[in-house]
């Protein structure tokens, strides 16, 4: 599993799951990233972080109805405040434990308390091999800036091959999106 940070996840169904991370004790994953989650049988599920939601902390906001020099001279450093931030999660593939990666939803969600963590670039790259998840990436989220996001990191981490993934990628996206020609166009003029 991936070497990084590693949150728990708080909520999941078969298509997406929740995790739980704080500000600004834990990096948080950017929008668009992939992520694992290794269970509890073997399995390393994969997915694109498509939603940040900061929740309500009742102590943060009636500490908001203070000034802010009488909450820096009571607590001092206000930016070491835990803010509980939640992150959903797209599905978008699994890896068996025999090592064989499926782009298709993961035969059983993620359960509470399996840890999630950030893909390496290593691990992004194994994943991406084939690009066939991209059609679950595209019915889960429907903003197509995270698209653009998503595989502007996939480039990043196949940088090694210049142009030719993206070239790869762009004919993937207008394979997935031919009923929704404008949504095509749309994701590809982000990309030039």
């Amino acid at each position: 599993m991936a070497e990084h940070v590693c949150y728990q996840i708080v909520e999941s169904e078969s298509r997406v799951f929740t995790f739980r991370a704080h500000l600004p004790s834990q990096s948080i994953p950017p929008l668009g990233a992939l992520v694992q989650v290794e269970t509890t049988e073997g399995q390393v599920i994969f997915g694109v972080v498509y939603r940040a939601l900061v929740l309500r902390d009742d102590f943060l906001e009636q500490l908001g109805a203070l000034n802010a020099a009488e909450v820096s001279s009571f607590f001092g450093d206000t930016n070491q405040f835990n803010v509980p931030v939640e992150l959903s999660v797209a599905s978008v593939g699994y890896r068996q434990p025999d090592g064989t990666i499926r782009q298709a939803l993961p035969l059983r969600p993620p359960v509470f308390l399996d840890r999630v963590a950030l893909c390496t670039q290593d691990e992004i790259v194994q994943f991406t091999r084939q690009l066939d998840y991209l059609y679950l990436l595209f019915n889960a989220v429907t903003d197509d800036d995270l698209i653009v996001e998503h595989v502007k990191l996939l480039v990043q981490a196949h940088q090694d091959k210049g142009n030719d993934f993206l070239l790869t990628v762009t004919r993937k996206v207008v394979r997935q999106l031919l009923d929704n020609p404008l949504r095509a166009d749309r994701i590809l003029s982000y990309l030039e």
